[in-house]
């Protein structure tokens, strides 16, 4: 049992590590919300919100590389 509970452990992880190496953590944390009160799937909650998330990117990119 506590092997099982530390398998499930490491899944997590590696699905947060997959995710963070993605870059796509912010459409994706956004869309939760969307997914779970408005019975959105996720897929398109997160296709939702990418254009929003990359025009902020786009005016942060600008503010630091300037």
């Amino acid at each position: 049992m506590v092997l099982l509970g530390f398998s499930i452990l490491y899944g997590f992880l590696y699905a947060g590590l997959a995710f963070s190496n993605t870059k796509t953590t912010a459409c994706h944390s956004i869309s939760y919300p969307l997914t779970m009160k408005y019975n959105i799937p996720h897929k398109i909650a997160v296709s939702m919100t990418l254009g929003e998330v990359m025009k902020l990117n786009k005016i942060i990119y600008r503010i630091f590389t300037c």
